[in-house]
């Protein structure tokens, strides 16, 4: 089994991208504030292979702070799911 914080790792570099591939946030530099209501739903082994999808619930356009949910799916069932905050600089 792998520690949480690897998952957590994931859903903010899924986060990443996807903010990353917005026109707005092009070519800016990502900074990791927070985490909030992560949970951890199932056991993900050494060799699984894991999906991460993550979506863009809310923002503060003014300050370049973006809230952003992500899952972790293993063998299509949720393994994890939280909400990962980042800063746009």
């Amino acid at each position: 089994m792998r520690p949480g914080v690897y998952f957590v790792e994931c859903m903010a570099q899924a986060a990443d991208i996807l903010l990353l591939s917005t026109e707005r946030y092009a070519g800016k530099i990502p900074h990791f504030l927070g985490i909030d209501n992560v949970r951890f739903r199932q056991k993900i082994l050494p060799g699984d292979t894991i999906q991460i999808k993550a979506a863009l619930p809310s923002e503060r356009k003014e300050k370049a702070i973006v809230a952003c949910s992500a899952e972790i799916y293993n063998r299509s069932e949720v393994a994890a799911t939280g909400n990962v905050t980042l800063a746009m600089c």
